[in-house]
């Protein structure tokens, strides 16, 4: 889907594995339990979406926009998280192993540590 309006959209525990956005706008959508393994997000606002317990595994999320977004919880193993901005998302409990984070912009006081 190209150029997709689904700013606010109620997609809880949707079925999204494999689909392909680009340049879409799911800004504070809500994305809560969602399977989007293998998706390729190119692009895509997702500011102030709710991402918590979504799976994103080996998901592709180049260059998209997650400024305020909720990842808690998330699993992004294997994810492509190149020039994604981060800024001032929740990432507690988000499984990162494995993700390609080239040109991400990371939320202050990120903590790979733990």
């Amino acid at each position: 889907m190209t150029n997709a309006q689904l700013q606010n959209a109620n997609l809880e525990g949707a079925q999204l594995a494999d689909v392909t956005f680009n340049s879409a706008d799911l800004s504070h959508a809500n994305l809560k339990n969602s399977l989007l393994e293998g998706a390729e997000l190119h692009q895509v606002d997702l500011t102030s979406a709710d991402l918590r317990g979504a799976d994103l595994t080996r998901a592709s999320l180049y260059d998209c926009r997650l400024t305020h977004t909720d990842l808690r919880d998330a699993n992004l193993r294997k994810a492509d998280l190149t020039r994604v901005d981060l800024t001032a998302a929740l990432l507690d409990g988000a499984d990162l192993r494995g993700a390609k984070l080239s040109e991400a912009k990371l939320p202050k006081g990120l903590d790979f540590k733990r």
